[in-house]
């Protein structure tokens, strides 16, 4: 438990050493993230730095433990209906989220310039390397480490982590977070939270979490993401706070119904 303990600090004390190093600089010289090949390496540096931290961490360990690691990044032999659960959780995180602001908020909503649907599918496979493979780093390391604790507690402190990591993508020009809003922000990425960290507890497999997060970021390019100040965003990120713990209570009362390979 203690050893657990200090690989989750050092993974994050790395991540956020790399993120800082990379990002920060962006940030603080106000390069454009796409607009020169030095930036776009740092840009780039910063995005991997959860999945590099992760590999220096398995490469710490023995070799049984290494083995362990990489079957939980990359336990495909699970059950259909987790593959299912991610793919409808995302789905409807987003969904939903824009059904209710869409009778809300009607004229904002049609304001939205949002691609065709059909685009989901070339998103999805850019946004597993533009998203969904930190979740090698934050739950295939971080909620792997913390599983000992309630559910409810590690979605809540990996949720703030995971935050606290995505700071500095709001000061960098040329990125969809750069002068958002911050607390619609926060707000969604803890619904996101409480998904996956229910996902990997269930199944020890990172791919659903994966999949759930790539998915919902490829529904972000869709148009389905509002980045402005407006009482439009607070609600979009409010139902998916509240859509996501739903399905956190629902992926946790599961029966477990994982099919792993040995």
């Amino acid at each position: 438990m203690i050893e657990n303990r200090k690989e989750t600090f050092l993974y994050i004390a790395l991540t956020y050493a790399i993120t800082a190093l990379s990002w920060g600089s962006l940030a603080i010289l106000q390069l454009p993230a796409t607009e020169s090949i030095p930036a776009v390496i740092l840009y780039l540096l910063g995005g991997f730095s959860t999945v590099i931290v992760a590999v220096f961490i398995v490469l710490r360990r023995g070799k049984n433990e290494r083995r362990y690691y990489l079957r939980c990044f990359f336990r495909f032999r699970l059950s259909p209906w987790w593959y299912v659960m991610a793919v409808a959780s995302a789905t409807l995180v987003v969904g939903l989220a824009y059904g209710v602001t869409r009778i809300l908020f009607p004229v904002e909503v049609a304001r939205l310039s949002l691609q065709p649907f059909f685009m989901v599918i070339p998103f999805f496979f850019m946004m597993v390397f533009g998203g969904g493979i930190e979740e090698f780093g934050w739950r295939g390391i971080v909620v792997q480490n913390m599983r000992a604790m309630n559910p409810v507690s590690i979605s809540l402190i990996v949720g703030v982590i995971w935050f606290v990591w995505h700071l500095p993508l709001f000061f960098i020009v040329g990125v969809g977070q750069y002068q958002a809003p911050m607390l619609p922000f926060f707000l969604g990425l803890m619904g996101y939270s409480f998904v996956t960290t229910a996902l990997y507890l269930k199944t020890e497999s990172v791919v659903p979490c994966l999949i759930f997060h790539a998915l919902v970021n490829a529904f972000g390019e869709l148009g389905f993401w509002v980045a402005a100040e407006t009482p439009l965003a607070y609600w979009d990120s409010a139902v998916r706070l509240v859509v996501g713990i739903g399905f956190f209570a629902l992926i946790v009362s599961a029966k477990n119904r994982r099919a792993l390979t040995t």
